[in-house]
Formats: C-alpha cells, structure tokens, sequence
C-alpha cells in the first residue's frame, strides 16, 4: 500500500470502501511447511514429466502454475488503507458491512475476492506481504469480513503471513524461508512501483495494480508467470542440449 496520504487519495472507479485483511506479525522462526515444500528439482522434474507425457500424446503442455501467490493488502486487497482509517474496533453489521468505531465502512476490492476463490479453487498457497503497521486492526478486520460466509484469514496461509515495517524483501526473504519455496516460484501483486521494483529483483514475477486488484490483474499474472516459466524451461533445455 501506499505510504501517504495524498498518494492514497486517488479513488478506484467503483467507488471504494475497504478491507483490512490481514494479519499477525509472524517474526516466528522459519518452519518446513508441508505445502509445496518439494525442493526445486522434484517441482522441476514433474513438471518436465508433465510436458513430455503431453509432448508424446500430442497435447499442448500444462501452463505452468505459482508455487505461492503473495498479496499486498493496502490498495491492492482492499481501500481505504488503515492508516487512513481513524479507529479500530471492526464489526460485521446486520446488513454484512464490516464498520470500524466510527461508521468507516472497509471492503476488498472484487477482484481480489474473484483472485482469492480462483487461486483456491485451483489449490494455490496464498500469503500476504504488507508494511502497514495497523496489525490490530487488520486482524479484527480479517475475522470480521466474510467471502462466501468464510472469514477473509481462511483464504491466506496462516504461516506465510508477512505484516510489518520495513522493504519487501525482507518479507519476502522470510516467506522463502518459510515455505522453501524459490523466488521464481512466486507470483506477488502489490500497487506501489518501489516494492514492484524491490521484489521483482528478486527473480519473482510481479503485477502492478495502481488501483487495486482487478480480475484483469489476476489474469495477467497467471499468464505472465506461466511466459516466465517455459522461457526458463527453454533455456534449460538449451542448456541440457549443449551439455550434451
């Protein structure tokens, strides 16, 4: 999200409220998580099965899929951000709005609900990476908002949840950690340019959304990170031919 007030001022075109989704301050130890915790040569060589079966079938290969999917929250998830937010105290209300003390009405963006059931439908790991430092109101938010009568927190893994201060890399250096999962594995949406910058130098694949998460977004970033794949696959494949 964005660090001040006049760059959050901009108003996405369906008229934003907000979310705030996310999130305990996980500084805990890094730990062997049983997700896709297969080293980088076991992933490489089932996918490399995968389009030989198809190859030999005379199928087009499987698009390639992320590993783990990471979100940004402020303006990427959800608006208003929670610095701008004046109170705390989020409830759900009759109606289902999620309100904090003073009336604020927060949502998610519908594209990233729409991100959020695809990515889960198709049995992606998602985690959060995100430097705003309202982590109690984040967590009353994520237990509050509902997607699909689900609490927002069902959609994220609960240990590869970043929320605190600090660049993006450094989030980043501890999701894979936690997960095992190698930076070019990862696909991360955020709305700031500089953690665009930051984490795609990582060797991640990275989407922009300057006015949060729309399903064009999340199309982009499936296609993109699938590109990035076989090119990698290629190059590999070169390389295996001259070594030869």
């Amino acid at each position: 999200g964005r660090a001040t007030g006049a760059q959050g001022a901009c108003m996405a075109p369906w008229g934003r409220a907000v979310l705030a989704a996310s999130i305990w301050v996980l500084g805990a130890p890094a730990v062997a998580l049983g997700l896709a915790r297969r080293t980088p040569g076991a992933r490489a060589g089932m996918a490399a099965s995968a389009t030989a079966a198809a190859a030999e079938g005379g199928q087009e290969a499987p698009a390639a899929r992320p590993s783990l999917v990471v979100f940004d929250l402020d303006n990427c998830v959800w608006w208003p951000e929670l610095y701008m937010m004046d109170s705390g105290g989020f409830r759900r209300d009759s109606r289902g709005r999620v309100k904090n003390r003073g009336g604020e009405v927060i949502e998610v963006y519908p594209g990233a609900e729409h991100a959020l059931r695809e990515a889960r439908s198709m049995g992606l790991t998602v985690g959060i990476a995100s430097r705003t430092h309202q982590d109690r109101w984040a967590r009353e938010v994520l237990s509050e908002y509902r997607i699909d009568d689900e609490p927002l927190a069902a959609f994220f893994h609960q240990e590869l949840i970043q929320i605190r201060g600090g660049s993006k890399k450094r989030h980043f250096e501890f999701l894979q950690e936690a997960s095992g999962v190698p930076y070019d594995e990862m696909l991360f949406f955020d709305d700031m340019r500089e953690n665009i910058r930051s984490v795609h130098a990582l060797g991640v694949v990275t989407v922009h959304t300057p006015n949060g998460m729309t399903e064009e977004h999340w199309t982009r970033g499936l296609e993109l990170f699938a590109s990035r794949a076989a090119q990698r696959g290629r190059h590999r494949a070169a390389a295996n031919d001259g070594n030869a």
